[in-house]
């Protein structure tokens, strides 16, 4: 066997697991009976699960790439929100934060928030 196939075949087969182990962490996010949302960077979501859903009546496509601070938080919680939002970016989290999220039907409902920062390899957030 040629060496470069055989590399060709733990590459592809490294491809394959971390792939399934993608599809089973967004599975374990879209099903969890917890609502879960990310942001990036800039504040826009990246993440929105079905019970986020559920309690907001707002699906992935309304909220993707949208500002959650400016969006969907109530103007008496921009500051802090995004305060707690901008420390988790500098590597302080945030346990039993509690502010109030607009729904699609303009109602509020409270959230509890312990955040967690993903990181990259090269600890960069992600």
């Amino acid at each position: 066997m040629c060496p470069f196939s055989h590399q060709y075949l733990e590459i592809r087969s490294f491809s394959c697991r971390r792939l399934a182990q993608e599809r089973e962490y967004s599975r374990l996010i879209d099903t969890a009976n917890a609502p879960i949302f990310g942001i990036d960077v800039n504040g826009d979501v990246n993440e929105w699960n079905i019970k986020a859903t559920d309690i907001t009546h707002y699906t992935k496509q309304d909220v993707f790439g949208k500002d959650l601070v400016d969006c969907f938080i109530t103007d008496e919680y921009k500051h802090a929100v995004k305060r707690v939002f901008d420390e988790a970016l500098q590597g302080r989290e945030a346990q039993n934060f509690e502010f109030p999220l607009f729904t699609k039907d303009g109602n509020r409902v409270e959230v509890l928030l312990n955040d967690e920062v993903l990181q990259t390899r090269n600890f960069t957030v992600e």
